[in-house]
This record gives structure tokens, C-alpha cells and sequence, in this order.
């Protein structure tokens, strides 16, 4: 291996590293999983899927250092996993090299591998990572620790690695569970370089690898204390197994394998040859599709020249070492295709592998500048060296530009991904919870991981009993909601209720909630899917700054109590998001900064509120404030925005609607819709017509065209294109809230006819 004098380069990167993750640490909580991750770390709670023992065990030591907030404490433990990672990196990558080529000059190694860890280093989204309460960095340092032993295992013949490689192994799937997709990989290198007890050494490492996996017995141990934040309850066998093999987000996995449907293959009996042809553009577009995210992944993120590494140094991996070239291709390609859908960070194995291959690339292809050429006897040796010094000039150039790339692109970055002063987490959401009603029963839903942060770390109300309304519309609520875990709660009898059906679902919330009502203010936090889910919208009624209260039976005009919430929400938004921009990073925005995302969903989940139960007033302000300071105009608002007009017959203020959609968003299934109201509007009946059929093949899973059509065959008198319309409607309905609006158009048509 290199000395210590040859190793200095990746020394200085890392402290270089360090220096500007110290300067851009996130001080404090953060949005999206961090508040999750803090308050797990802390309290040694229950993660989502898959649970991440291993990053709250070693996370919970950093919150007992004495420095800082504890956010703070666990923003620095994915600082700190960070430089860890990219230390391993390069020893995997100066391994990786020795291998292959086993004559260079060791300081040209060094060099190689420097240049693209130093462009992972300070990406947008391995720096940004790096700041925050997250689990991917100690993922890429478990893989990046993985790869570097089976290499030394190689390199030095000592079966030590390769046991500790399987120990490795099984504590980064407490980590990370998809690592499990290297398996493959290690088999690869273990029956290619294994000759000698083979069956020995591989009992041992299964030995290793299940130890290393017991990590996951934290999750049912803890999960019977009954911490607040419990995600999955895995005491159970099927919350267990829900919880480590991640069913919540199967729908993104493997997303690049999703061939989807085609017209061709829902018609009757396709010929052979059409079927063949209809696999080979799929195929083809899947691989363009692929070749660009991949493209979009590295070359945007990283750098061209790990893009074209990846490749090239893939070609020469492949020449050297085919064991070596198969095992990094089998943990990019799983990681890549399992988070397809996702990308950035979630694909940073991927990215190692890159880096990795990058350094082939460069060992191969660039001699170090500064390297002492080997003594030359003989005149043969004397025209090498004159043709090696006629070729010199170029090389430091190159490799100039290459090592000055790094703090280029740390300054151009830096702007983008600096959350020192960042406290947007802590100032909004606070007042938010604040208002409250006193022991209340609240069913936090977008902001339940940072209401349970508050509840557990800061210890905002402990008067309240929290219940996330996701466990509410679950595939079995009964599981998630025991009275060991809410002994204070009543529950209906799980025996009475078909979770299998949605209407039974929703009758399980409906009974849920009247049991408590009593004993309980119960306090909804606005959201679209709980109202998609169980269509209870109307047993609401607007609450304390943008809260919903159980009501059921309340007169639309009981409800002006909301509407000083309401003007409280908007102005604590406004001035956050005023502070924000003042105080914070001002390039990055509300959207850039990621806390904007929180309001901005609870105003979704107003606006489909106040839709379903016709308080139009109220969904003009909320659409209103989410254009102004969130989303920006885009045809779903400006839609939104005509049919809200329409309502309150505001005709001229719709026509400026529609016509914004037909000069910004011609192309869109929206106007496609607009086209079609406003037609229907004009008595151009046909025309409308044409307008609904487009939409729906515009998006064929979309219920609203048919919706459209139904009524409108009704008004010409269309029975037979009615029945067809509503057939159709049918077919399409996922949500209770689909339900019901397909049920309130039959009872139009119905009254009409």
C-alpha cells in the first residue's frame, strides 16, 4: 500500500472537506426524514422502513456529546459518516488500482483516486447529505468499507478481510436493507478467489453476516417499550417483516423494469410480430431512458469525467479482472435500478462505483507529472525518454485541471447547499402546534415526523396524544392502533370492520373518532389523502390555524370560528417566509430550503377541503397563497383557479384563467379540460365533447373526463353516451373521494332527468 507521505493528497482532500461541511452545517432541525431521524437518534425510536437500527444506535452516542443542540449533534454524526465514507472510498479505490495495475507508480495512483472522491465529496447531493440528520452517508461508508476488504482480502491473502467483510455486511443491512442486492456481488469475488476451505471460510462468513444482522433485533425490542414515534409497531411478525422489506414504497422499486401498457397490448389477441415489435420499443426507450438518468445522476451531479469513467474504466475493469468488473457492476446496476425512480442520493452507491471506475480511467490513461522517471541505460531507453519528454506538457495540464475542478466546483456549489443559518424547522411549525386545543387528540398528517420531533426531543405538549392519521388508513389500522400503545384511547372492535374494503375503512375512522370525541378535542391537520381515503371531509369544519376539527352535523355557517386560523396561517407563512429570505439563503428560496414543502401541503389538503365541501371562499385564498409563495402558476392551479370562479360566478375572472392555460400550458390534460368547460359553456356541446375524450387519453387513469362527459351527455340527452361515460368513471375509481364525486354526478343526472 502507499506510505504515509504518498497518501498525503487524500489526507489534505478530506481536511479540505471538512473545513466547508464544519462552515455549511445544518445548526438545526431540518424538513423531510431529519426531524424523523433527530428525534429516532434521541429517543431510540422506530424509523421508517427499513427501521435504520445501526444509524440510530451509533447516531444516539452523538447526541450525548456536549456540543451544540441535539439536531446539531446528529447533523454532525452524517458529517462525520461523511468523511468517513470518502476515506474508504479512496482506500477502496487505491486497492482497487494496486490490483489491476500492479507496476504503477503509487503516487499516480493516489492522484487517480483523489480527483473523483473530490468530486463526490462536494456534489449537491452527497454535500447536502453530509448536513443533515440522514442515513446515506453511513451507507456509503458501510458499501464503500464492504468493497475495500474484499479488495484487501486480495491484495494481502488474509482471510481476516473477508470475515470481516461478512460482519461488515450484515451491519450495513441494518443500515441500509437494499444492500442485500450485493449479495450476488460477494459471491461473485467469494467463489472466484476462494480456492482453499472454501465451505469452511463460507460457513464462518454466514456466521459473521447473521450477527452483524441481529442489529435488526433492536427493532421489535424497542418497538415493545412503545416509544412515540414507532413507525411500522414491528413487534408483531407482519410489522416486522412490513417494516424491514419496506411494502410502503414498493411501488417505486424496480421502477426501471415498469414496461407499463400500451394501446396495442390491451386490444384482442395482438399478433406475435406486434407483440415482438411492441418489446423492442419498450426495451429501446427504457435503455434511452436509463442512459439519460444516468447521465443526469453523474455527469450533473458529479462530474463528465466520472461519467465517462464509468464506462471506459469499466471496458478496462473488464480486461484485468473480470471478477473484480462483475462485482462493482452487480452493486451499481441493483442500486441504480431499485432506486430508479428516486435517484440522487439514494443512488450513491452507484455513484461510488463511478468514482471507482473513474480512477481506472485515469491511472490507465495519464502518467503523474511529477513521478521520477525509472534510470534509462542504452540508446533505445535514451529515444524513450526524449519521446516521454516531447509528450510531457499536456500531463500537468490535465491533471490541473482535473484536481482544480474540486474547488471550482465547491464554490459554485457552495451557495446551493449551505444550511448554516438555517432555522426555518424550528420557527414555522412551533406556532403551528402551539395553537392546538389543550389535550387534544391530533392526527398529524405531512408534518407528523417533525410533530413527534417537537413532542419527544423539545417537549413542546406533552398534553397531547398523537395519532398519524396514515395509521388511520392503513392496510390494517388495528395493528398500528393497540391500547398497550394508546392505553388512554378507545378503540372499535377490529372484528366488525373489512380493511380490505374502503368503505369499511372509513367506517373504522368514523367509529374511532366518535369514541373519543367525547373525552378529546379531535384535531385533523389538512391533508388530501385522509379525505381521499375516508371521504369525511364534511364531518370537519376549519379549526385553529389551518387545523380541522371533528364535527360532524356542523352547519357550514358554525364554522367561522376557522377563519381567524386561517388569517393566522397565512400570516405566520408570509413573515416566515419574509424572515426566511432576510435572515437564511436567499437564492435557495422557499422551494430550495425544503421547510416551504410543509405548508405547502397542508394548503393542499385545504384546498381539496374546501373543494368537497363547497366552501369556495376558502379555496380561493388557499389557491391564491399556494401561487403566490409556493408553486408558482402552473396549469393544475390555473385549472383549479377557473373552476373556482366559475363557482363563485366570477365568468370574466374564469375566462382570464382559461386563457392563461391556452397560452402557457397548450399541451396540458388541463387545458384539454378548460377547453372542454368553457365549450360546454358556449353550447358548442360537440366541441366539448371532442375537448373530455382528448383529456382522458391524455391521462387514461384520470376520473375527471368521464366525470365531464356524464354530464354533459346528460344535458344533450345522451343516455347511451351517459352509461358509457359513467362505466367508465367506474372503472377508474381508487378513493372513497372518487366515490363520492362519482355518486353526487349520478344523483345530478338523476334530478336532472
Amino acid at each position: 500500500m502507499p506510505t504515509a507521505h504518498q497518501i498525503r493528497p487524500v489526507f489534505f482532500l478530506i481536511l479540505f472537506i471538512w473545513a466547508w461541511y464544519l462552515i455549511t452545517i445544518a445548526p438545526s432541525v431540518l424538513f423531510f426524514d431529519s426531524p424523523e431521524f433527530i428525534n429516532t437518534a434521541f429517543a431510540l425510536g422506530i424509523s421508517h422502513p427499513a427501521g435504520f437500527p445501526l444509524y440510530n444506535l451509533l447516531a444516539k452516542g452523538f447526541t450525548l456529546a456536549p456540543i451544540g443542540s441535539i439536531p446539531f449533534r446528529v447533523n454532525l454524526f452524517s458529517a462525520v459518516s461523511s468523511l468517513a465514507a470518502l476515506g474508504l472510498v479512496a482506500c477502496a479505490g487505491i486497492a482497487l488500482l494496486r490490483i489491476l495495475f500492479p507496476d504503477r507508480n503509487r503516487e499516480l495512483i493516489v492522484w487517480s483516486v483523489v480527483v473523483p472522491t473530490g468530486y463526490l465529496a462536494i456534489s449537491k447531493p452527497y454535500w447536502l447529505q453530509s448536513l443533515q440528520a440522514e442515513v446515506y452517508t453511513l451507507h456509503v461508508a458501510l458499501t464503500a468499507g464492504l468493497i475495500l476488504l474484499m479488495f484487501l482480502w486480495k491484495l494481502r491473502d488474509d482471510v481476516r478481510y473477508l470475515y470481516g467483510a461478512g460482519l461488515l455486511f450484515g451491519l450495513s443491512a441494518g443500515n441500509h436493507a437494499t444492500v442485500a442486492f450485493y449479495l450476488p456481488a460477494v459471491l461473485v469475488l467469494f467463489f472466484c478467489w476462494c480456492r482453499e476451505n472454501r465451505w469452511t471460510h463460507l460457513a464462518r462468513c454466514i456466521c459473521l453476516f447473521l450477527l452483524g444482522l441481529s442489529i435488526y433485533a433492536y427493532l421489535p425490542l424497542r418497538s415493545i417499550n412503545e416509544p412515540s414515534f414507532d413507525f411500522g409497531n414491528p413487534e408483531t411478525v407482519d410489522g416486522f417483516f412490513y417494516q424491514v422489506t419496506d411494502r410502503r414504497h414498493s411501488y417505486y422499486h424496480f421502477r426501471v423494469f415498469d414496461m407499463g401498457s400500451s394501446e396495442s397490448s390491451q386490444q384482442e389477441g395482438p399478433t406475435l410480430s406486434q407483440q415482438a415489435k411492441e418489446a423492442a420499443d419498450k426495451i429501446s426507450f427504457k435503455a434511452g431512458l436509463m442512459a439519460k438518468r444516468l447521465y443526469q445522476n453523474i455527469a450533473g451531479h458529479l462530474s463528465w469525467v466520472c461519467f465517462i469513467g464509468l464506462f471506459v474504466g469499466g471496458v478496462l475493469c473488464y480486461k484485468r479482472s473480470r471478477p473484480i468488473f462483475v462485482f462493482l457492476l452487480v452493486i451499481a446496476g441493483s442500486n441504480f435500478a431499485f432506486f430508479f425512480k428516486w435517484g440522487r442520493e439514494s443512488i450513491f452507491p452507484t455513484y461510488v462505483v463511478a468514482c471507482l471506475m473513474a480512477a481506472v480511467m485515469l491511472a490507465y490513461f495519464l502518467d503523474a507529472p511529477w513521478s521520477s522517471p525509472e534510470p534509462k541505460t542504452g540508446k533505445e531507453d535514451e529515444n524513450q525518454e526524449g519521446e516521454q519528454a516531447a509528450g510531457f506538457r499536456w500531463k500537468p495540464i490535465v491533471w490541473a485541471v482535473l484536481v482544480l475542478m474540486i474547488p471550482f466546483n465547491t464554490i459554485r456549489n457552495l451557495v446551493w447547499v449551505d444550511l448554516a443559518d438555517i432555522y426555518s424547522g424550528d420557527a414555522l411549525m412551533k406556532k403551528f402546534y402551539l395553537k392546538l386545543e389543550n389535550n387534544s387528540l391530533f392526527l398529524p398528517g405531512m408534518s407528523w415526523f417533525y410533530y413527534y420531533y417537537l413532542q419527544d426531543v423539545e417537549r413542546l405538549r406533552d398534553d397531547i396524544i398523537a395519532v398519524p392519521a396514515w395509521d388511520l388508513v392503513g392496510e390494517n389500522p388495528p395493528g398500528m392502533l393497540t391500547s398497550r400503545r394508546y392505553p388512554d384511547l378507545k378503540f372499535p372492535p377490529p372484528a366488525a370492520f373489512d380493511f380490505s374494503n374502503m368503505e369499511n375503512n372509513a367506517a373504522y375512522n368514523r367509529a374511532f373518532l366518535e369514541l373519543n370525541r367525547e373525552n378529546y378535542p379531535v384535531i385533523l391537520e389538512h391533508n388530501p389523502i385522509y379525505f381521499d381515503r375516508t371521504g369525511l371531509e364534511s364531518d370537519f369544519i376549519p379549526s385553529r390555524v389551518l387545523f380541522a376539527r371533528y364535527s360532524p352535523g356542523t352547519t357550514k355557517s358554525e364554522d367561522f370560528s376557522g377563519m381567524n386560523g386561517w388569517q393566522e396561517f397565512t400570516y405566520w407563512t408570509g413573515k416566515e417566509i419574509e424572515r426566511s429570505f432576510e435572515e437564511e439563503n436567499r437564492l435557495q428560496g422557499v422551494e430550495g430550503l425544503g421547510w416551504g414543502n410543509m405548508p405547502k401541503m397542508m394548503l393542499m389538503g385545504t384546498i381539496t377541503y374546501a373543494r368537497d365541501t363547497k366552501r369556495y371562499p376558502l379555496e380561493a385564498e388557499a389557491l391564491s397563497l399556494q401561487v403566490n409563495k409556493f408553486t408558482g402558476e402552473t396549469a393544475p392551479f390555473y385549472w383549479q383557479w377557473l373552476e373556482n370562479r366559475l363557482h363563485l360566478n366570477k365568468p370574466k375572472e374564469a375566462e382570464a384563467a382559461f386563457k392563461a392555460l391556452e397560452e402557457k400550458f397548450p399541451e396540458a390534460y388541463e387545458t384539454q379540460l378548460a377547453r372542454g368547460r368553457m365549450a360546454e359553456r358556449s353550447g358548442l356541446n360537440d366541441q366539448a365533447v371532442s375537448h373530455f375524450l382528448q383529456a382522458a387519453r391524455m391521462k387514461p387513469p384520470a376520473l375527471q373526463p368521464h366525470l365531464e362527459l356524464a354530464g354533459l351527455y346528460a344535458r344533450m340527452n345522451n343516455s347511451e353516451g351517459v352509461q358509457k361515460a359513467l362505466d367508465d368513471a367506474r372503472k377508474r375509481i381508487v378513493t372513497l373521494r372518487d366515490l363520492a364525486q362519482l355518486k353526487e354526478r349520478v344523483a345530478e343526472i338523476k334530478k336532472r332527468s
